[in-house]
């Protein structure tokens, strides 16, 4: 004696099922869907190897961002290759205290760049592992100069060669 299912039962089954995968996505994706962000792009000089899509990007220690693309270009007119590396900063990891606090995150960051170098470099997450993390830090006594911005491009951070390169 078999006894046909309820379709009110099985419904609501599935419709339960689907929310707890919503939720939990959510949940265990930190909300990263719903996360304001800001586009910024460097040109990193010399060798990005190490550095990998959802490496974090730090101001000063304080994880701001995670790298979002790395690609190569290759610039036929000048023959020579160049390495854009795409992250997004999370304007809600950074608080305004005091201050009228009106300015649009974007603004403000394309004004760190053009007024008290802001720049990108690369450092080294373990030497043991080789990887690395853009690190981003104010640099005000270097030459102030604009960097053009489009403006539904993302805000270009000019970069500062990593310790690596130097040596």
């Amino acid at each position: 004696m078999s006894q046909q299912a309820n379709p009110a039962v099985i419904g609501g089954f599935v419709l339960g099922a689907i929310a707890l995968v919503v939720v939990g996505l959510i949940v265990f994706g930190s909300g990263a869907w719903l996360r304001e962000r800001i586009d910024m792009v460097t040109y990193f000089p010399g060798s990005v190897q190490g550095l990998d899509v959802g490496a974090q990007v730090q101001f000063q220690g304080v994880p701001v961002g995670q790298v979002t693309a790395i690609s190569l270009d290759y610039l036929p007119s000048r023959e020579s290759f160049r390495i854009p590396v795409q992250y997004e900063i999370w304007p809600n990891n950074v608080r305004v205290l005091g201050g009228s606090g009106e300015a649009e995150p974007r603004e403000v960051l394309q004004r760190l760049v053009d007024e008290k170098g802001l720049r990108a470099r690369l450092e080294s997450v373990s030497i043991v592992t080789g990887q690395y993390l853009v690190s981003l830090s104010l640099n005000p006594e270097l030459p102030k100069r604009p960097y053009p911005a489009a403006p539904d491009g993302p805000i270009r951070v000019p970069a500062m060669p990593a310790t690596r390169d130097r040596i």
